[in-house]
């Protein structure tokens, strides 16, 4: 650190002002003609010299220059000065004057040497004339000071420590002179949080000293540093090299419990409210709600959870101080359980920021009551002798036994029985002021249900005075909206907005009786149109209340037309404006715009609904939009959505993948199943059957992924599984054969190959085979397509067992390698070793008749092409006596000679199913991006896969996944929705490319119902059309003849799932004619009905109007 210097003080001894010419010894600045004091007289009869003026600092510090100035006169001109320094110096000089006069003033300077140290400097000056006179000496001192600061170390005992915690410094200081005191400074740079300084006795060249100090109790964790410090006698300051010490937080919080305190009801959300305290600062805080039953001496008891735990940070933002002495509160929700407990342990539990934690517990009563004091609100003014109007609400499952009101020395405490008990009542009287006493008093309320268990409420204070104010002042209003937030949010018209209006009437005013709101809404849509919707709220008296109101986006609409608000064009900007007011019992009113609380005037408009006088309202602005998001009734996942036409019934089924059922919504009520259908675990994908007859559908199929089976649901009547009828998916395996020669003998090593068996997407041909996907899993990552014939043998009446068997083709199996056969479509290979390898390896292939399992078939021990042709040709027999030959490539045994090709048979991610509308085609888009996502198509009247296409084969691009597809009418054209949309004809040839505002994340694709025969469609036919889901919270129509965007419909969430679509149902047309259209033939007619799994977790159901697929 840099020392102190004393700025140097001159002083003047003597002399008087003249004028005289200034000389330095150092510049020569020359002299003054015609200057003479002694009347021009310059022969050698004058006087002795005189010096008249010597000035000199007080002191210098050892090392610095001393500047001297002298001032001398001689009737014979001043030739010269000489100037003596003694005691701290010993040295002499002489200055000569460069033109004599008769006065002179002289500058001397001369460093004196760092080595005089804290001495006294002696300086004499005598002026000598031309003729050799001299004066007498002038003499003056100058205090040198010390140059050498002392040198200083500094200690502590302990370098990390608590705030507040007590700690040793100790101090050491040398100093060539003598050291004057020592002490310390206690930084925080650039703070200094202490300074100390202690003098020391005799004046020691060498001390030590230590310190006892405390840490300041407010310090958060932190580094300070300790800086030692010594002065000398001469004024001289060492600093030690800081010490740094870290400041860590060790002490715990505190933590007390305010409430409750007696009792809680158990059956709601109860109020935990704590104070939590911390020298540093608390940073988060934990409040759990338990009950213990059973007794811990004989170990039997058990924690029971009572309330939902709430952890809570109390920094919002990484710049926000910690508090270090605050009252936290939360609701914590109760758990419903059939378990009861007597008692619940409260506990709270606060944390610091150095992970110190501090704990209380409370136990209150559970079960009791719970009660609300509605009137009086908190500090309400009562005159002496006057009385004060009471409200509670009090309920309790049990029944309300009493109830007790009590405020000491206000009220005379009273109390009230229900005969017979009351299990949710408003109870209200009339309480006259006992006191003459002008105070502030707490007033509570207590009661009992019929087990004598108590609750009690929140205390209110009551302002007793002489005389009470009349109430002139309207209520604080402040308006928020809740939902939706955002810039510009998309809602669908049966969405709702909702906004908030809280209401607080002064201090001792008559109490909030009735609080609403008013929303002036702008259709951009129809700019005449100005929608007015208004409701009113009727809240208890009170000093604060809270009112929550919900305005359904259809309402705002029905001014424009109250029968069919689907008439209005969408999408529409909506722009909303808020006005919530609030009266309280006094009659005064007030409106609220925004959240500041400013008071505005209440008026009305249009007579009716009341506004600001001179503002608008709070601002948001909507954007309605096509469709309806049904979301599951017991909530859940929707896997799969599919819609039923059917005039009887008009159903949308969703499969609820968390719990293990289909839920069933009717389309023309609006309104789900009061239960689900329960089928298998984890449902996925679902598909209607078709009547063998071709008249109608009657079964919906399910695929259970949680398991290896498919449920199928009758419809008739009442929805319900038929579990009879559950088809056990049976293990499908692949086998190859590797050949090997050993000193001219054949030797057989047999491995098999094993898939995922749970079934994930589902439909059902034309011939009434099912075929699925299969869900990859953990253990078996790759899924697969297969096929199910529900009746192998064409008779219904046998009862025969389903066949399931896996799909692929020849491009499954890779080269020709002689020494190696892919083997399938049979139960099992067993290979033998003849008797002590004397020959060649043989092998048994085992079957079965399709339709019976037990009908075992099996081959002689063979070589494998032996073994193969004798299971062909027992097949081939048992086939004629079935008369099913034409189903022979699924039955007969399958062997190539090559190996497996694993990646071209299994599916690595979802595989999205469609069927064509005629069901001869069933597509499968496969999700993986490794090696790449695939499109394969099942032929039903050929029984026969494809040979399946790489997305890379359409687009380029082998990293995309296939996240949708979908057929036509007779399969004659699909589309594939990856990146962009791929349109592909049943040769898997790509026909068209659309990509354009399709953008990432979305998924789902689906061509019109209609959509007819792709080669001899025209192209103003408005079915050849496909509906696309875009990233960007629509759907995109697409004409599939030129792939162009014909419409984008704005929806309020992105599809991420499968989209489906189907014509206009009976319903829909009956409220078109109840609309005033003409249907089909208006262009607000619903042409298309859209249905896709969205990321809001349910199902967007989409009317897709005749205007929408309108072209250009």
């Amino acid at each position: 650190m840099p020392q102190e210097t004393a700025k140097p003080q001159r002083r003047v001894r003597t002399g008087r002002p003249v004028l005289a010419c200034l000389l330095s010894s150092i510049v020569l600045l020359g002299a003054c003609e015609g200057d003479n004091l002694f009347g021009g007289r310059e022969d050698g009869g004058g006087g002795a010299p005189q010096v008249t003026s010597l000035t000199v600092p007080d002191s210098i510090r050892g090392g610095d220059v001393l500047d001297i100035r002298i001032t001398a006169a001689a009737p014979l001109k001043v030739a010269k000065f000489t100037v003596a320094f003694r005691r701290a110096l010993l040295k002499d000089t002489t200055v000569t004057v460069a033109t004599p006069l008769t006065e002179v003033t002289q500058d001397v300077s001369i460093i004196v040497p760092d080595t005089a140290r804290d001495s006294l400097l002696v300086i004499n000056v005598t002026a000598t004339d031309q003729v050799g006179k001299v004066s007498e000496i002038r003499s003056d001192t100058v205090r040198v000071r010390d140059a050498s600061a002392p040198s200083v170390t500094a200690a502590i005992d302990s370098t990390t420590v608590t705030a507040g915690q007590q700690v040793s410094i100790s101090i050491t200081a040398r100093d060539n002179v003598a050291l004057d005191s020592l002490g310390y400074l206690m930084l925080r740079p650039p703070d200094t949080l202490k300074r100390r300084m202690v003098q020391v006795a005799g004046g020691p060249r060498q001390d030590s000293l230590l310190f006892v100090d405390t840490i300041p109790a407010d310090l958060r964790p932190t580094t300070i540093k300790i800086v030692g410090l010594a002065v000398d006698l001469a004024g001289a300051r060492g600093t030690s090299d800081s010490v740094a010490v870290s400041i860590v937080d060790r002490v715990r919080p505190s933590v007390t419990i305010l409430a409750p305190t007696i009792s809680v009801s158990g059956r709601d959300s109860v109020e935990v409210k704590a104070q939590v305290r911390d020298t540093v600062g608390v940073s988060s805080v934990t409040m759990v709600g338990e009950g213990v039953r059973g007794d811990p001496e004989l170990g039997t008891d058990e924690v029971i959870v009572r309330f939902r735990s709430k952890e809570f940070s109390l920094r919002r933002r990484a710049t926000d101080t910690l508090p270090r002495d605050t009252v936290v509160r939360r609701f914590l929700q109760a758990v419903n359980d059939t378990v009861t407990v007597d008692s619940v342990r409260f506990v709270v539990t606060a944390l610091d920021s150095a992970g110190n934690s501090g704990t209380d517990t409370t136990w209150v009563l559970v079960g009791g009551p719970i009660v609300r004091i509605e009137s009086p609100p908190n500090n309400q003014s009562v005159s002496v002798g006057g009385q004060v109007a009471v409200r509670l609400n009090v309920s309790d499952p049990l029944g309300i036994d009493s109830l007790r009101v009590n405020s000491t020395g206000v009220f005379a405490s009273t109390k009230f029985t229900f005969s017979p008990a009351a299990t949710d009542t408003t109870f209200e009287t009339t309480l006259a002021v006992a006191t003459t006493t002008q105070d502030t008093f707490r007033f509570v309320a207590q009661a009992w249900n019929t087990k004598e268990i108590p609750g009690i409420s929140d205390s209110v204070s009551i302002i007793v005075v002489a005389t009470a104010p009349s109430d002139t002042e309207a209520p604080t209003v402040t308006v928020k909206y809740l939902s939706p937030t955002g810039t510009q949010p998309r809602l669908e018209l049966t969405d709702t907005v909702q906004v908030e209006v809280a209401a607080t009437d002064n201090t001792g005013g008559s109490g909030v009786v009735r609080i609403g709101f008013t929303v002036l809404a702008k259709s951009t849509g129809l700019p005449d149109t100005v929608s007015v919707k208004s409701a009113v709220g009727s809240v208890p008296i009170s000093g604060l209340k809270t009112q929550r109101f919900t305005l359904r986006v259809r309402d705002i609409y029905t001014e424009v037309n109250a029968v069919f608000p689907d008439t209005v064009p969408l999408p529409d900007s909506l722009i909303l404006h808020l006005h919530g007011y609030a009266v309280d019992d006094s009659g005064n009113c007030a409106v609220g715009v925004d959240a500041s609380g400013t008071r505005r005037a209440c008026a009305t408009f249009r007579g009716v609904d009341t506004v600001a006088t001179t503002v608008g309202g709070l601002r948001q602005v909507i954007v309605s939009v096509v469709g309806r998001t049904v979301l599951l009734p017991s909530r859940g996942t929707i896997a799969d959505a599919v819609v039923d036409t059917t005039s009887s019934r008009q159903r949308l089924y969703l499969s609820n993948f968390t719990f293990n059922k289909v839920d069933v919504l009717d389309l023309p009520a609006d309104t789900f199943f009061s239960t689900g259908v329960l089928v298998g675990s984890q449902p996925w994908g679902m598909f209607l059957n078709r009547r063998p007859d071709g008249t109608g559908t009657d079964t919906l199929i399910v695929g259970n992924s949680g398991g290896t089976n498919v449920s199928f649901v009758s419809l008739a009547g009442t929805p319900r599984e038929a579990v009879s009828r559950r088809l056990r998916t049976p293990n499908t395996t692949l086998y190859q054969l590797s050949i090997s020669v050993e000193q001219g003998l054949t030797r057989y090593t047999l491995t098999f190959i094993d898939f995922s068996d749970r079934p994930q997407f589902v439909a059902q041909d034309s011939t009434g085979r099912i075929i699925y996907s299969t869900v990859p899993t953990g253990s078996a990552p790759d899924g697969t397509i297969r096929y199910t014939d529900t009746d192998p043998d064409n008779n219904p009446a046998t009862g025969d067992t389903a066949e399931v068997k896996l799909l692929f083709n020849d491009g499954a199996v890779e080269g020709t390698d002689a020494a190696s056969i892919v083997i399938a479509n049979v139960d099992s290979v067993e290979t033998f070793a003849t008797a002590e390898r004397t020959g060649s390896d043989v092998i048994q292939i085992w079957s079965h008749i399709p339709g019976r399992p037990n009908r075992i078939l099996q081959t002689p021990q063979l070589p494998i092409d032996q073994a193969i042709d004798s299971l062909t040709d027992t097949m081939r027999v048992e086939l004629g006596n079935l008369g099913i030959l034409r189903d022979s490539l699924l039955y007969f045994p399958y062997s190539r000679r090559g190996k497996w090709n694993v990646d071209e048979i299994g599916m690595s991610d979802t595989t999205f199913v469609s069927a064509s509308g005629d069901r001869g085609v069933v597509a499968f888009g496969e999700g993986a991006t490794a090696p790449t996502g695939r499109i394969i198509l099942w032929d039903a009247a050929r029984a026969s896969v494809s040979d399946e296409v790489n997305v890379q084969d359409l687009i380029g691009n082998a990293s995309e996944r296939v996240v949708g597809v979908g057929l036509n009418v007779d399969g004659s054209l699909g589309v594939a929705r990856g990146e962009g949309a791929y349109f592909f004809s049943p040769d898997l040839r790509l026909q068209g490319i659309f990509t354009e505002g399709l953008g990432t994340g979305g998924a789902g694709a689906a061509l019109h119902p209609l959509h007819p025969n792709y080669f001899t469609a025209s192209d103003t036919d408005p079915t050849t059309v496909a509906f696309i889901g875009t990233g960007n919270q629509s759907v995109k129509i697409v004409d599939t003849i030129h792939f162009f965007a014909v419409e984008e419909l704005l929806i309020r969430d992105t599809v991420v799932g499968p989209l489906r679509a189907s014509p206009a149902m009976a319903f829909d047309r009956a409220r078109e004619a109840a609309a005033g259209l003409t249907c089909p033939g208006s262009p607000q007619c619903t042409a298309v009905k859209l249905f896709g799994v969205t990321s809001a977790g349910g199902v967007v159901v989409i009317n897709v109007k005749e205007k929408d697929l309108v072209k250009p």
